[in-house]
């Protein structure tokens, strides 16, 4: 802790930004965003929620209108995402679907300044039980970081 203490003192002192050494990349895109996703010929945004570790895995639950009493069901998705050298964000998960089906997404996203608006674009691909493509569309995707406690940085 007195180094930690010590290099965000003498980052202060010399005008460098805390940020740049106080968090790394991978802790600035930590947490949990609430996801709108646009996906062409659909009249309204699909919405998610998106859980980035600092160790690159994420989990992403989609929600969909469904048959259930409460008319929503979600779909959790396990991926991984990880930093290019410009400083997107590709993000790659699967989900299962009842059918036995897989939705594969590969998306590219931009993280804001702040690190709570996220923007990109993902290619999602529906796969049938044999893994052959039946289906691709390219979606837009914007996001805001959760304002929860899980959501918060240590």
């Amino acid at each position: 802790m007195k180094i930690k203490s010590r290099l965000i003192a003498l980052a202060v002192s010399t005008g460098f930004p805390v940020t740049l050494i106080a968090e790394s990349p991978n802790d600035l895109y930590r947490g949990e965003y609430l996801l709108k996703i646009s996906v062409p010929g659909v009249p309204w945004p699909v919405t998610a929620s998106s859980t980035y570790e600092p160790d690159g895995t994420l989990k992403e639950i989609d929600y969909l209108p469904a048959g259930n009493f409460l008319g929503i069901e979600g779909r959790a998705g396990y991926g991984h995402w990880s930093r290019t050298p410009s400083g997107q964000f590709v993000i790659n998960y699967k989900t299962k679907l009842p059918n036995g089906q897989i939705r594969q997404v590969h998306a590219l996203t931009t993280l804001s300044a702040s690190g709570n608006e996220l923007t990109g674009t993902a290619t999602v691909k529906l796969l049938d039980k044999n893994g052959s493509v039946v289906d691709t569309k390219n979606v837009a995707v914007t996001g805001q970081r959760a304002a929860s406690r899980l959501a918060t940085k240590p």
